[in-house]
């Protein structure tokens, strides 16, 4: 029987881009937050969904792999995720249900600026290790 090891790796948010709705698209959007801008978040933090995504990989039957997925997703202004999009990854299986995972999880608080809902983009490294 495999067990499953996760080591997620609580590193520093990538390229945040933030897109007003007035603004040019996602794609076009400026790196730099603008001033007032307040990141979407995940509704109990950051670690609380990676261990949202550790309990739903440990549910399934993995290959045996390690190393650093790149996802790529969009909080709307409503906090719901859209666009959800593996940059670089593993495994196919595994980049398969990482999406799966963010495209179902709960709502995030969405991305703010001047007190106003915006949307934002968001590339979260994910590090994990499935080994025996």
């Amino acid at each position: 029987m495999k067990k499953l090891i996760f080591f997620f790796f609580i590193a520093f948010i990538v390229n945040i881009t933030v897109v007003n709705a007035q603004e040019k698209p996602i794609d076009g959007a400026s790196k730099n937050p603008p001033e007032g801008y307040i990141q979407p978040q995940y509704r109990d933090g950051l670690e609380a969904f990676y261990k949202y995504v550790e309990k739903g990989i440990k549910r399934r039957h993995m290959p045996s792999k390690s190393g650093k997925i790149y996802a790529y997703f969009i909080v709307e202004k409503d906090g719901s995720i859209s666009n959800v999009k593996i940059l670089r990854g593993i495994e196919e299986k595994i980049d398969a249900r990482i999406v799966k995972l963010i495209s179902e999880s709960i709502k995030w608080t969405p991305g703010y600026i001047n007190g106003l809902p915006t949307r934002a983009s968001y590339n979260l490294p994910i590090t994990i290790t499935i080994g025996e």
